[in-house]
């Protein structure tokens, strides 16, 4: 046990020695792992992603708009039960985000005194019977943190993968559930979390290696930050998500969270399912088959039309980059699911945006410590708790990309404005006149 320590202490220096050379990132994806542990670089999963994209050419985008659209419908007409969800509304982000009963993570709360009840709003994401792969969650409230680690250490879990940032548009997304630097280690009750470093292991992919300790005994979590996802949107990268899948997935059970845990969680998710099934399977599949089949454990996996689409579309680039089709066979599907994204981020007023995309950036700052900075400097800058520290970002193999990340906060606010739009389209509107003043009144 002591040369597990060791070797793994050493294994960690190693990688926090880039200073200042940055993670190249392979032109072709190197697939050898996902959470299920299938290798898809056979003859089968070649010849199965060919049948796919072919299929999904021929089905096309707006088919496949409409596809998602009647999953959606199907879904509310089969909701499971979720009376734990109902008793403990205060451990639930969102109020619509159903956890269902038969497939909660149930928190072993008797051999813990801090441990208020057993709810936490996760899920497994496959059968008990099968071995345990991931678990999908909300980002943790403030009251939810301690619940989160210890249902980390119950899993036995040592990676997570988090699809969010703290703020996004302004608004709180997910708590800071874990240190930034050395200087901010967190203490609750009987758990202790200590930063051990970070680096960029891809572009938009942060690394963070932590300590948790729990009464004495420790291990080792490895906590992996996608920078690049939109709420309710798509990264502008399309296969870095299978670097992500395959790095994070190395050990397992890997716990997977956004904001709410259904939206990027559930498109991860149904990804790597859909990778690992592309190399067993002797028939074409199909991505609704995946959904179907993801939401019998957790409501809502894959949130909306872009992200569906976008699953699609990341096979796609996969298969292009393997070089296995051709760029004339897809140049229609991709030149419609362009079309479509396009539309979602048509232009809004510039003073809005600006104005939204500056709270988010002082927050986000102000959270992750990150300025702009050359590799080895140090500044003081204010945390939370508003002490100032010294914050060293030697351990960042390469600097964020800021102007990237004001496009993202863009195209965040257009999609939001999409849906918003999409939704008053659709509700139909009845206008009664108010004979008694000359006001008009809208009802829905």
């Amino acid at each position: 046990m002591e040369n597990l320590k060791t070797n793994l202490s050493k294994k960690i220096k190693r990688s926090l020695k880039i200073k200042g050379k940055r993670t190249q990132i392979p032109n072709v994806i190197d697939l050898k792992d996902n959470i299920n542990g299938n290798n898809p670089l056979t003859e089968t999963f070649n010849n199965n992603l060919i049948a796919f994209v072919k299929n999904t050419c021929e089905i096309g985008v707006v088919n496949i708009i409409k596809e998602f659209h009647e999953l959606q419908l199907y879904e509310k007409k089969h909701i499971k039960n979720h009376k734990a969800f109902d008793s403990n509304s205060s451990k639930c982000r969102y109020k619509d985000i159903l956890c269902y009963d038969d497939s909660r993570v149930i928190l072993q709360c008797k051999s813990n005194r801090f441990v208020e009840n057993d709810f936490i709003h996760a899920n497994y994401m496959n059968s008990k019977k099968e071995n345990l792969s991931c678990v999908c969650t909300q980002g943790p409230l403030q009251n939810t943190i301690y619940d989160f680690w210890i249902m980390i250490w119950q899993l036995k879990s040592r990676s997570i993968i988090m699809l969010c940032e703290i703020f996004e548009c302004g608004k709180k997304k997910c708590e800071q559930y874990w240190p930034l630097n050395s200087n901010e280690n967190i203490k609750i009750n009987n758990l202790t979390i200590v930063f051990l470093g970070k680096h960029f292991v891809y572009k938009n992919i942060v690394k963070t290696y932590l300590r948790i300790i729990i009464d004495g005994k420790e291990r080792i979590i490895f906590h992996y930050q996608y920078l690049d996802w939109p709420d309710r949107g798509v990264p502008s990268n399309y296969l870095l998500c299978l670097n992500l899948i395959r790095l994070a997935t190395k050990t397992r059970p890997v716990v997977i969270h956004c904001s709410a845990g259904i939206g990027r969680t559930g498109t991860i998710v149904c990804l790597d399912d859909m990778i690992s099934k592309l190399s067993t399977s002797e028939k074409c599949l199909r991505i609704k088959h995946i959904l179907l089949e993801k939401r019998e454990f957790r409501y809502g996996i894959v949130q909306t039309e872009i992200q569906y689409l976008f699953l699609h579309r990341v096979l796609i680039s996969l298969a292009l980059d393997k070089k296995i089709i051709s760029e004339e066979e897809v140049a229609q599907f991709i030149q419609q699911y362009d079309a479509v994204l396009n539309k979602i981020i048509d232009p809004l007023p510039i003073k809005k945006i600006e104005q939204e995309e500056e709270v988010t950036k002082k927050a986000n700052i102000k959270q992750h410590g990150l300025l702009k900075l050359k590799l080895g400097e140090t500044k003081k800058i204010e945390n939370d708790s508003l002490t100032k520290t010294q914050i060293s970002l030697e351990t960042f193999s390469k600097p964020i990309d800021k102007t990237q990340g004001d496009e993202l906060i863009r195209r965040n606010e257009y999609l939001k404005t999409y849906i918003t739009q999409k939704k008053k389209k659709e509700k139909k509107k009845i206008v009664k006149t108010d004979t008694n003043s000359d006001t008009t009144i809208a009802t829905t």
